[in-house]
């Protein structure tokens, strides 16, 4: 039996791109075979259209405004796309592990097309942040129902990173090395360390969550 690993997790990837700029929004990975995934809801929430780009094809995707929750930084998106490779996600009570963040920083395109990695040492939860506080937009100019800001007392139950990444990862998967399986959602880096939206945020839809 093969280990899950960055080999498969890299067939889980999507890219968010803004087509109004040319330009990568954002990072995301699909959490269910028949075509959803999550990202960030700040990686989408000025875009006008959404748009994905998963193992080379481009899709329109809808926004799950009924499993989605702005308020913690968490947009579920679905493409039109059958036997998808969904990601393993855990919630392990030990965080002391390794981990890799992968995503699409605009900055590595270029050498590492297929997505960029990066390392950590650990991973270890943290008090919750103001989810507003984190958001570059402070202002929406697209009417779509997802170009939407969260209230400004919104928290998010957070870990913690001591590694920067850089813009465009956002959204991605937090990969824990030991244990082959996603426990978070990559959402910004402030100054050396970045903030992780837990797994837990995930509500409402129907995943294989293993403990």
């Amino acid at each position: 039996m093969s280990v899950y690993g960055i080999d498969q997790l890299k067939e889980s990837m999507v890219k968010i791109t803004d087509s109004k700029k040319k330009t990568i929004a954002g990072s995301g990975f699909i959490i269910r075979s028949d075509g959803y995934l999550i990202t960030c809801h700040h990686v989408i929430c000025h875009l006008a259209s959404l748009d994905v780009d998963y193992q080379g094809q481009e899709y329109e995707a809808a926004w799950c405004k009924e499993y989605s929750n702005p308020e913690v930084d968490i947009a579920i998106l679905k493409i039109n796309v059958n036997d998808a490779k969904a990601v393993p996600i855990i919630n392990p009570h030990d965080l002391s592990t390794s981990i890799s963040v992968y995503g699409f920083p605009a900055s590595k395109e270029k050498n590492f097309p297929d997505g960029f990695d990066v390392a950590a040492q650990n991973i270890r939860r943290s008090a919750s942040i103001n989810t507003r506080s984190t958001y570059r937009a402070r202002e929406i100019s697209a009417n779509n129902p997802w170009n939407i800001l969260p209230k400004d007392e919104s928290t998010f139950r957070s870990c913690r990173i001591d590694t920067r990444v850089d813009p465009g990862t956002s959204g991605g998967p937090v990969f824990a090395d030991d244990l082959c399986g996603v426990v978070g959602i990559i959402q910004c880096s402030k100054s050396e360390e970045s903030y992780v939206i837990r797994c837990l945020s995930i509500r409402a839809l129907p995943i294989a969550l293993v403990k």
